[in-house]
């Protein structure tokens, strides 16, 4: 893990590798992705957006490997309701000024 940690938690910006080909770069609090971030998963699927307690939470987008998105308001971990991805990466890009720093391609 390459980043702040507050109370031996993880806190702030920071990344971390679950291997070489998964990783999660964004926001952490106590010790859960929470705000702003993008998982690559081992399988060569993406998740950018908002995440809470460590489940996608509120705006983001699904971008798995065949290039299909899944995008829209998450809750829970699951898809609440469908919206357009380029909304949602403006949307994004109007809450977070950060945003611009995260690779948004697979």
């Amino acid at each position: 893990f390459k980043g702040n940690f507050k109370h031996g938690y993880r806190q702030g910006s920071g990344e971390l590798y679950y291997s070489e080909h998964e990783k999660y770069t964004g926001n952490w609090e106590n010790g859960q992705k929470h705000g702003l971030g993008k998982e690559k998963f081992t399988n060569g699927d993406a998740y950018i957006g908002e995440w809470q307690n460590g489940r996608f939470h509120g705006q983001g987008i699904m971008m798995y490997k065949d290039r299909q998105k899944l995008s829209g308001i998450w809750y829970n971990g699951s898809l609440d309701e469908k919206i357009d991805d380029k909304k949602i990466l403006l949307l994004l890009d109007k809450k977070y000024p950060e945003f611009e720093a995260l690779d948004t391609t697979e």
